[in-house]
């Protein structure tokens, strides 16, 4: 396995050469394709537009608070060690190689999820179905 993000062109040229077994990373901030593909991603600023930072604002002054943590790096790696372990276990059953394709906003945004506070105050909606 090998992961890469800065030189797409260097990476495919050594995927093509090992290919069809290779099973290649990529890892970015903010994925391979949209508006934000080339801005550069920091833990502060991936926290900040996936919502981590306003989830944990102070109850007083509604400040956004940033988690003391690469909570981003931290999660990304996490999701990233699993789709490369699904990966292994594809090209051991005969499926080849993979290229992985995965973001840091994806992953916190995936990772964070409803908060309690967010269930528990959530409009209580009623509706009747039909009966056919």
């Amino acid at each position: 396995m090998w992961s890469g993000g800065s030189a797409p062109s260097a990476a495919q040229r050594f995927i093509t050469r090992i290919a069809p077994v290779a099973i290649y990373a990529s890892l970015s901030g903010f994925g391979d394709v949209g508006p934000y593909r080339d801005r550069s991603a920091y833990d502060t600023v991936i926290q900040a537009y996936a919502g981590i930072a306003s989830s944990q604002a102070d109850p007083d002054d509604g400040q956004p608070v940033f988690l003391q943590q690469v909570v981003a790096d931290k999660v990304t790696a996490l999701y990233a060690s699993q789709a490369v372990t699904v990966a292994l276990f594809a090209r051991a059953v005969g499926r080849g190689g993979q290229h992985l394709h995965l973001s840091m906003v994806d992953a916190v945004v995936s990772f964070s999820g409803p908060t309690p506070r967010a269930i528990t105050e959530a409009p209580r909606v009623s509706c009747t179905l039909g009966v056919l």
